[in-house]
């Protein structure tokens, strides 16, 4: 995993991920990322690759609704690969306009499994 962020939101708050908005921010430009759901997965876009429930003994039911105490995870491929060390900035846009700042710098060394703070 490159990249994890975590919230906690009201107990009746949920949010509709089909109606999230993706930019992406490189040194190449700026772009929008559409959400797919089709495999094979195609560059550009994104995807949820895996949704759970958080508690032991909740798990997340099977629609695209994050609910309390569900995790989702997304997955990004922009249409550009940046070189080792590039800065870039992850901006996600919920349905109710407000949005979430991820910046993030590309690993000078990337190995298979990884997890950056």
């Amino acid at each position: 995993s490159l990249n994890s962020y975590r919230a906690f939101f009201q107990s009746d708050m949920s949010i509709d991920i089909d109606g999230i908005m993706v930019n992406f921010v490189s040194p190449s430009g700026s772009e929008t990322l559409v959400q797919k759901t089709n495999r094979p997965f195609t560059k550009p876009g994104w995807t949820v690759t895996n949704k759970r429930g958080i508690l032991p003994i909740e798990y997340a039911d099977e629609d695209n609704i994050l609910e309390p105490y569900e995790s989702f995870e997304i997955l990004l491929y922009p249409s550009t690969p940046l070189p080792p060390l590039s800065q870039f900035v992850i901006l996600i846009q919920l349905p109710d306009n407000n949005k979430i700042f991820l910046p993030r710098t590309v690993p000078g060394t990337i190995y298979p499994i990884m997890f950056l703070n």
